[in-house]
């Protein structure tokens, strides 16, 4: 498992939330800590866990680990070099 963290803007309410504004919603956004984790296995694929502060965990799910921490990186920013764990061999 691989962990590591973020700052970004989250727009909606603990069971529905984007880190895009909803079109027509006129919501400011709040900033918070995003947990994210990589976990998974060649064989089953790779779920990237996206856990903000005050709102409901999520999932996406990749079929390598290369691209979970591409799709991180596009979304939260996270750098390959700021990830923490192992049992993950970036493919």
């Amino acid at each position: 498992m691989l962990r590591a963290s973020a700052r970004t803007r989250i727009w909606g309410e603990f069971s529905r939330w984007s880190t895009a504004p909803f079109n027509g919603s006129g919501q400011e956004g709040r900033e918070c800590l995003v947990a994210l984790e990589i976990q998974g296995s060649p064989g089953a694929g790779y779920h990237l866990v996206q856990a903000p502060e005050g709102f409901f965990e999520a999932d996406d799910w990749f079929p390598s680990a290369s691209e979970a921490l591409e799709a991180a990186f596009n979304q939260f920013g996270v750098q390959r070099s700021e990830w923490s764990g192992n049992n993950i061999e970036p493919s």
